[in-house]
């Protein structure tokens, strides 16, 4: 036992820790969820959601197609499709639209 903590103490720190992991997984998951919504809205697919998510993240051509065993031509279909359909036209755009969608779901 550590000097001047009681066994109380720390099974309620280590409770706390514990619920506040869960929570930011959830809080996480529901973000994720919110803006996989917008995309089905959107009429996007699952794969074009995990592309848009690794280029909104900073993910090159190159790194996505490592991350998801597809071709560098079947990334940029994907992405074209996913700008016609956003109403986007650059990965920047992308970003920001991806990075504000998260910061509206946040608050």
């Amino acid at each position: 036992m550590i000097r001047g903590v009681g066994v109380w103490t720390l099974v309620q720190r280590g409770w706390a820790e514990q619920a506040a992991r869960v929570l930011l997984r959830v809080e996480h998951g529901l973000r994720a969820l919110a803006l996989g919504q917008a995309a089905r809205e959107a009429g996007l697919t699952v794969l074009e959601m995990q592309i848009i998510r690794l280029v909104a993240g900073g993910a090159i051509t190159k790194q996505v197609t490592v991350l998801l065993y597809l071709s560098p031509h079947t990334i940029s279909t994907h992405l074209r499709h996913a700008f016609t359909e956003l109403r986007i036209s650059s990965r920047i755009e992308l970003t920001r639209l991806v990075v504000g969608h998260e910061a509206a779901c946040h608050n």
